[in-house]
């Protein structure tokens, strides 16, 4: 198993190079700078930090109807060490077949390590903010169309 160090200031440039909107999938890498890391890693770091906003989410669940503030809170698996924690709130509206629910999330992740099987990643990024909306579609959380920067 080789083993690669994803140091602070690579995750700054992976996610000041892009955003992560929509649960669909990321979008291309720019090219245009030389990334110290490469593109599989790249993508295997947003899809572990996604993973972080997305499990904060899909844990809470939404009254039946009216206004709504759900506090969400995560904690990602730093399997080989490290510490990482979400924190936020979805708020918004359900009716008795949708609805919609607004973002607002802050994560530290601190040398928090895992396994992808493959390569084993080391993430830090300070005040990772996440911020969107949910659509609520059939009782269910629905389209997440977000945005993630860290500093």
């Amino acid at each position: 198993m080789r083993s690669a160090s994803t140091s602070r200031r690579d995750i700054v440039v992976l996610l000041l190079a892009g955003a992560l909107a929509g649960c669909g999938g990321v979008g291309t890498i720019d090219q245009t700078s030389v990334s110290p890391i490469s593109n599989e890693a790249t993508f295997a770091t947003l899809g572990y930090l996604w993973g972080g906003v997305r499990s904060a989410i899909v844990a809470k669940r939404e009254p039946a109807v009216g206004p709504f503030n759900l506090a969400l809170t995560y904690e990602p698996p730093c399997s080989r060490g490290g510490s990482g924690s979400y924190k936020g709130t979805v708020t918004g509206t359900k009716t008795s077949t949708g609805g919609t629910g607004t973002l607002s999330m802050t994560a530290t992740i601190t040398a928090c390590q895992y396994d992808d099987n493959v390569v084993i990643t080391t993430v830090s990024a300070s005040n990772l903010t996440a911020t969107g909306t949910i659509a609520i579609v059939n009782d269910t959380w629905g389209d997440i169309d977000i945005h993630m920067v860290s500093t």
